[in-house]
């Protein structure tokens, strides 16, 4: 699977992807996989990405690589939550 080129992270300038959830919503995922990753990429026909978090006891594809939701890892990840808060943005 070809990805499309990354992004970095306005906070933290770490590499991620940007996904659209099951419902609809953009989820920065982190761009590296991760052994403990919950986070299963699909690339669409049209190029964009989406994207599946496995539950705890889902079991895990082989040969398929994980990643972690970038909320998870970024280590200023505040900055962006008191922003939704406010309503502001980043």
């Amino acid at each position: 699977m070809n990805l499309p080129a990354t992004v970095s992270c306005k906070a933290c300038k770490r590499p991620l992807y940007w996904a659209e959830t099951v419902n609809k919503k953009a989820a920065p995922i982190d761009a590296t996989p991760t052994p403990d990753g919950n986070v299963l990429l699909f690339l669409r026909a049209d190029g964009s990405l989406r994207c599946e978090v496995l539950g705890k006891d889902a079991p895990r594809p082989p040969g398929q690589p994980l990643r972690t939701n970038h909320f998870q890892t970024c280590p200023n990840r505040d900055r962006f939550r008191k922003a939704a808060e406010r309503g502001t943005g980043t």
